[in-house]
């Protein structure tokens, strides 16, 4: 896989073992995200989540839409990410990695990865126009990343400092 079109970090003030928790289970993100509504997994399972599981995302900004998500690496407190498609097309993977600069500090690294490519691209770079992605998804999704990890910060710093 090719380099980042997007690449946002922080660094959060808790254990690794709750960042990891935050990551790690897509159901959290609708708490932080601004345009992710809800993640309901597909298949009734349950525990950790593991490389195939999948997953439906709810997302809304200007309008609604649902991608399929599937898990991709999931290393525990390292790296978990998963790949977005919609109507079977490949749209991206989203990617959480971790790392642990100085002790109680957990850095997380959000990484997005373009995968709308060639001639298939074309077509579903058009599917953002009407979601509020602009032209260029990647200046919206810097916005958004921000957003969620400044989020993700402050809830997960409250729920270690309680």
């Amino acid at each position: 896989m090719g380099d980042a079109n997007v690449v946002e970090t922080v660094d959060i003030a808790a254990p690794l073992a709750l960042v990891w928790w935050a990551v790690s289970h897509p159901e959290n993100y609708g708490r932080w995200s601004p345009e992710n509504r809800s993640a309901i997994r597909v298949g009734g399972r349950s525990g950790p989540w593991q490389v195939g599981d999948e997953f439906i995302g709810s997302n809304h900004a200007w309008v609604s839409w649902s991608t399929r998500c599937r898990v991709a690496i999931a290393q525990p407190e390292q790296v978990f990410a998963f790949d977005v498609t919609h109507t079977s097309l490949p749209i991206s993977r989203w990617q959480y990695s971790l790392s642990v600069p100085t002790p109680g500090v957990v850095r997380v690294t959000e990484s997005w990865f373009d995968h709308r490519v060639g001639v298939v691209g074309l077509v579903t770079r058009r599917f953002g126009l009407p979601v509020g992605r602009g032209h260029d998804a990647a200046v919206r999704n810097r916005a958004t990343m921000r957003d969620t990890l400044q989020a993700m910060k402050s809830d997960l710093e409250a729920r270690a400092a309680a």
